[in-house]
């Protein structure tokens, strides 16, 4: 494993009181780090769910969005405004439900919104693609996904023919793979086999492979790298190899990450690409035989930690590694953290180096 001699950890301002984000998205359009979450205030300043990073500072964007108790589970950029989605119940302080927007300068809300919250906010092909526990948008009749082109909401394929008898269902994530729209979270098919991926392959939506296969097991997130799709969360293994934690998706398919897995926690929470090497943060202490604190990084052919166990970069907290996001030459990290190495964090700071 790497010990990271030239490897920087860095505080973010006083970082944030009470709960740590639940979401983050950086616009490189204008260098602003944008994060959401249960908080309610970041350093000292009262800042409602949410919060940006800009000019090595914080703001709060008006004072932020959320009600306590609801708050922003994802953010991306679509048609040049911030989308924030989640369970909010007010914007502007009107009562409203589920997708907020920041123009720069002002809030605003959508005509036509899902009538539940979504979980993420993927933009594709100049379309907005969400999932979450939603049954409508607007107009349409969207099972837990749904695409929107600025105006209006479309369903994609019909999800309750793939459930059938076995909703209710949890749509955690969702990747395009090949062409293909596929979501991965908790749920059976339509015989009532445990599956917690699917795919939609522009007709309807049909198993991947023989899925991750166990009754208490869910899939967290997906990330393309390298031709290969991987896929993080918490299980043990799909029916062919043992793989906790992290497995691979090469379209045909399934493959090990390592050679049994993470341990330890053995939970994924976001996979995301940072100098084109591949990083996989979440809850977990060892990694195969070898220890690490929360953070993996991979080229494909190798896989290394950036710590060891003695000496762990992070503070393990309960909930390790949330959340991690690209910012130029830095990577943040946000969780259930109170350190990164000697340095005070409080749920967040960046990581700078070789």
């Amino acid at each position: 494993y790497i010990w990271g001699q030239t490897l920087f950890y860095e505080r973010m301002g006083d970082g944030f009181s009470g709960l740590p984000p639940r979401c983050i998205f950086y616009d490189s359009s204008d260098n602003k780090l944008y994060l959401g979450g249960q908080f309610t205030q970041v350093e000292e300043k009262t800042s409602n769910g949410v919060a940006v990073w800009f000019n090595d500072k914080w703001d709060t964007l008006k004072g932020g969005i959320a009600n306590p108790g609801t708050y922003p589970v994802a953010i991306t950029k679509f048609n040049n405004k911030i989308y924030f989605g989640g369970p909010i119940s007010k914007v502007n302080n009107k009562p409203y439900c589920c997708i907020a927007t920041w123009d720069g300068t002002n809030w605003d809300t959508l005509p036509k919104k899902p009538n539940a919250s979504p979980m993420q906010l993927l933009v594709h092909n100049n379309q907005l693609y969400t999932v979450g526990e939603f049954t409508k948008c607007g107009d349409s009749t969207c099972y837990f996904v749904a695409r929107f082109d600025g105006t209006y909401w479309h369903p994609v394929g019909n999800l309750m023919k793939y459930f059938k008898s076995y909703y209710p269902a949890q749509i955690n994530c969702i990747a395009f793979y090949k062409n293909e729209l596929y979501l991965g979270g908790s749920f059976n098919d339509s015989t009532g086999m445990d599956r917690n991926i699917v795919k939609f392959n522009g007709t309807e939506w049909v198993n991947v492979g023989t899925g991750i296969r166990e009754s208490f097991a869910w899939v967290n997130n997906m990330q393309e790298y390298k031709g290969e799709l991987y896929i993080g969360g918490y299980f043990s293994k799909t029916p062919e190899i043992p793989s906790r934690g992290v497995v691979k998706w090469d379209g045909t398919q399934y493959k090990p990450f390592g050679f049994n897995g993470l341990f330890g926690g053995s939970q994924t929470s976001d996979i995301k690409i940072f100098k084109n090497q591949l990083f996989i943060v979440g809850n977990f202490t060892q990694f195969d035989n070898m220890p690490t604190g929360n953070i993996l990084v991979t080229d494909s052919a190798t896989i290394c930690s950036l710590r060891s166990f003695s000496n762990p970069a992070f503070s393990p907290g309960f909930g390790g590694i949330g959340n991690i996001e690209a910012m130029g030459d830095t990577l943040v990290l946000t969780g259930y953290f109170d350190y990164l190495d000697t340095v005070k964090a409080n749920y967040v700071g960046k990581i700078w180096g070789s």
